[in-house]
């Protein structure tokens, strides 16, 4: 969107051309020499980028504005002045005409929001250009303070409905006195109006939704101050949830000095803020399982804007619930009389907000359990091992009766050697030595309990020396040559 003086338009036609032709989406701000900005309005937000139409693949140049920023232009005026606008579409005809919409004050002007009018195609702009390019353009006289538009063919300038303002020195600024809003803040704003003969301002929001359709609530603040230029801080309550986005935009009741008629004017500018969550943070540290009647508890809180004002808790016993006052104090100990299953709640209070954390622990004292055996090559279960390479195979059993689960198991023989299984139930171990051996097993629970038994063996060579058989023909010969031993030595005899 490109307004100037309808005086200085033919001086600057050809810099504005080069500008809107440099890109099809641009965002920029752009200046000219000092004679020409004395006599033209002054320009007060930077570009834009493009609009495109989806229908006819029009795209509509609309400098000075901040979409970014939801901002739009803001050009200043003098009384009595005129002030063409003009729009240029890509893609646009003669009959593609975009529709005006706005308050210009005057009582009767053919200006409004609900009912548009055309602006019409510009010709001479077209052909001055030198490039095939539509021009649309309308002219204001400034016969009131100041003169509230938007544009658009088929669609708005911007779906939020952020207006252009030609003012003749009436203005309206505000931003957020905070960097972030929580569901329980007052959401507060500072205010910067500009000129005398305002008696009224306040705050306009709602929550922004895809459509942008939801209607405002508003509160309005008497001014009590005059000056040219006056600060003020507007703020609001609101129930909206944590996450949601809200809409703001100040305004202010002006008695037009113009004509004489008492306007609204909000800002050229909507602000808009997601809630943040204004809970505490909350962590609790607790053993999930102990053997330990005396637990420990170790929290640590913090919130956003606001201090840890309390903290409670809840053992799960019956016992008396401890509040905590003195927020330094993050470890907390508690005495249950019995094992068993408990629920500790722990809630922390900040402001208007709080957080509770419940979990589980289970006091387990009770000893897990567990077999062990040897295991024979021929799947025999007995102490008498034999294995060729000293290999022995144990399988055992272990299970827990507390609750908390069997957590790992320890293995370790009489040769120094220690292994740890966790899902493993069997195993086969080397040892360097035949001869008499034992293998120490000890079970862990979760809740730190433990349980150790030991099994004893004899670890032989598969067949001992003493027991192997005469082979059959080693023995013939050996016979045969005894019974001929003996013949001979009775014969010496005779």
């Amino acid at each position: 969107m490109i307004l100037l003086n309808k005086k200085q338009s033919s001086i600057l036609l050809i810099i504005t051309v080069g500008l809107v032709l440099s890109s099809s989406f641009v965002s920029l701000s752009w200046s000219v020499s000092d004679e020409i900005n004395n006599t033209i309005p002054k320009k007060a937000t930077i570009g834009r980028p493009v609009l495109i139409d989806d229908v006819l693949n029009a795209t509509e140049i609309l400098f000075y504005r901040n979409d970014a920023v939801y901002q739009g232009a803001v050009i200043v005026a003098e009384p009595g002045q005129n002030v063409t606008i003009w729009y240029t579409m890509d893609g646009g005809t003669n009959e593609t005409l975009p529709r005006l919409y706005g308050d210009d004050g005057i009582i009767g002007s053919n200006l409004s929001w609900t009912e548009p009018i055309l602006m019409p195609y510009d010709d001479v702009k077209v052909n001055i250009s030198g490039f095939d390019r539509p021009y649309y353009n309308h002219t204001f006289q400034m016969n009131s303070d100041f003169i509230v538009f938007r544009a658009g063919f088929l669609d708005m300038e911007d779906d939020i409905g952020i207006p252009n303002i030609i003012t003749t020195n009436v203005t309206l600024t505000s931003q957020f006195n905070q960097d972030y809003y929580t569901q329980f803040d007052v959401i507060d704003m500072n205010l910067t109006l500009s000129d005398y003969n305002i008696t009224k301002y306040g705050l306009e929001y709602r929550e922004v939704t895809p459509n942008h359709d939801m209607s405002f609530e508003n509160v309005t603040f008497d001014l009590v101050t005059s000056g040219d230029i006056v600060n003020l801080t507007a703020s609001f309550a609101h129930s909206y949830p944590l996450e949601t986005q809200i809409e703001v935009r100040s305004f202010i009741y002006q008695i037009d000095n113009l004509t004489k008629e008492g306007r609204y004017l909000h800002e050229n500018q909507a602000h808009i803020i997601t809630l943040v969550d204004g809970r505490p943070e909350l962590s609790v540290d607790v053993p999930t399982f102990t053997n330990n009647k005396t637990i420990q508890l170790v929290w640590e809180a913090s919130a956003p804007k606001v201090n840890i004002t309390q903290v409670n808790i809840t053992w799960g016993d019956g016992s008396a619930i401890d509040t905590i006052t003195n927020i330094s104090l993050k470890i907390v100990f508690h005495t249950y009389a019995s094992s068993g299953d408990y629920n500790i709640t722990v809630i922390a209070f900040a402001g208007a907000g709080f957080t509770e954390v419940t979990l589980s622990i289970l006091i387990d004292s009770e000893k897990p359990s567990g077999t062990i055996l040897t295991v024979n090559p021929d799947g025999s279960n007995n102490t008498l091992i034999k294995d060729s390479n000293k290999y022995v195979t144990l399988t055992f059993n272990v299970s827990d009766i507390g609750g908390s689960e069997v957590k790992n198991v320890f293995l370790l023989t009489d040769e120094g050697n220690l292994y740890e299984l966790i899902d493993e139930r069997e195993i086969t171990i080397q040892f360097f030595y035949y001869g008499d051996h034992w293998v120490k097993m000890t079970v862990y629970d979760n809740a730190g309990n433990s349980y150790s038994t030991t099994t004893y063996f004899t670890l032989v060579p598969p067949e001992d020396i003493d027991d192997i058989p005469i082979p059959f023909p080693f023995g013939i010969t050996v016979f045969a040559g005894l019974a001929l031993l003996a013949a001979v030595m009775y014969r010496k005899k005779r």
